[in-house]
């Protein structure tokens, strides 16, 4: 799942061939800001530091760790309850890099999306336009 949070943009899986819903989530990040501040939220709202996380893994993802599913619940669940913003993409202002406009580009993009299918123009699947852009596809 994607996340577009003040804290940063996550994506949330449980990676392929773990099955059981005990296994730890694997929270990845574009930016090492985002990561520790992920990091920092764990350990600040359940009191367990997570030590590692992967660099540049050669993957799309720069920054990943694999934390205990309870745990990325509990920093979801705290990011809901604390949210006070009543106009989201205007709450993200960051000095270090353009992350307002990063998230304006996909807002602006699934916006674009929405009105052609609310005009009733064809709009090519998500589906069938992921599974030319990435071998990850499942069957």
């Amino acid at each position: 799942m994607w996340i577009f949070t003040k804290i940063g943009f996550f994506s949330i899986v449980q990676k392929e061939g773990s099955r059981d819903p005990n296994a730890d989530l694997c929270v990845r990040a574009r930016f090492r800001e985002d990561m520790n501040k992920f990091l920092f939220a764990v350990e600040e709202i359940t009191g367990t530091k997570i030590e590692n996380y992967l660099e540049h893994a050669g993957t799309d993802y720069a920054f990943r760790a694999f934390i205990p599913r309870p745990l990325v619940s509990k920093v979801i669940t705290r990011l809901v309850d604390t949210l006070d913003a009543d106009n989201f993409k205007n709450s993200v202002h960051d000095d270090n890099w353009d992350r307002e406009g990063a998230y304006a580009s996909c807002w602006n993009a699934l916006y674009k999306a929405q009105e052609k299918v609310l005009n009733e123009e064809p709009v090519e699947s998500w589906s069938k336009s992921y599974r030319h852009t990435s071998h990850r596809m499942r069957k």
